[in-house]
């Protein structure tokens, strides 16, 4: 008569070889995660630099760097970033002209976003509308751009595009007229900044723009292909708008 051999408590040989290659799998999916994420957490970290600010249409350069921290918007919003004066003396921040280009290969990138009208200061925790800034040595501030498309044929970017600062300023022969129109909506319309004369501001850079075309950087190689008339994207574009409420808020 044979006896019934018992079941044994331990693994068998293969059980106990899959477990092996499974704690070594899961081992090695640790390391390649943490080296992603450090991998990842690096690239944000260099991912925006500071930025030799371009000179303005009449003068020289004034040494300051510009950093974007961030976009609130899409056909148009925010432009947060800061500002910094490494040199040894005061110098003078101005906006006009500046305009920002999505840091990816330009058949593949949504409008760029130009500077128009007054800026906000970040001032303990309040933001206050300017046009000009004073920078102490060494010293740093946070702004917020009002900026606006100036591709009215491109899709619109998103809070998630990243942006740098272009080079050099708009062509005086567009920043020109940009902000003497800009300014006179303000005026009409009793406003501080661009912001809350959007639509009409949009408008009025879309046609300045488009009046005669002049090459900027990130340009396509045929974008005066066929460009879209403001008046046909403006609806669509203002829906966009109002589904994204920027973050910062005006005091």
């Amino acid at each position: 008569m044979h006896r019934r051999q018992l079941a044994s408590s331990s693994p068998t040989a293969p059980v106990a070889s899959q477990r092996a290659t499974l704690a070594t799998f899961r081992s090695a999916l640790r390391v390649v995660c943490t080296t992603a994420v450090l991998a990842a957490s690096s690239a944000f970290a260099t991912e925006a630099p500071f930025q030799a600010l371009p000179k303005a249409a009449e003068g020289a350069a004034s040494g300051l760097q510009l950093k974007v921290l961030r976009y609130d918007g899409n056909t148009n919003g925010g432009m947060v970033v800061k500002v910094h004066n490494p040199t040894t003396t005061m110098r003078t921040f101005e906006a006009q002209g500046l305009y920002f280009v999505p840091n990816m290969k330009p058949d593949d990138a949504p409008q760029r976003l130009g500077a128009a009208g007054p800026f906000s200061v970040e001032r303990g925790g309040t933001w206050v509308t300017d046009e000009k800034l004073e920078l102490a040595a060494g010293a740093s501030v946070t702004l917020r751009l009002e900026v606006f498309c100036i591709d009215s044929h491109r899709s619109s970017p998103s809070a998630e595009t990243p942006f740098r600062l272009a080079k050099a300023r708009l062509p005086k022969g567009i920043s020109g007229p940009i902000e003497a129109g800009t300014k006179a909506i303000l005026q009409g319309n009793n406003a501080k900044t661009a912001r809350e004369a959007s639509d009409a501001v949009q408008e009025h850079v879309w046609k300045t723009r488009n009046k005669q075309w002049i090459p900027v950087e990130g340009e396509r190689a045929d974008e005066r292909a066929a460009p879209t008339p403001p008046e046909q994207r403006m609806e669509p574009m203002q829906e966009q708008r109002m589904e994204t409420e920027p973050r910062e808020k005006l005091r």
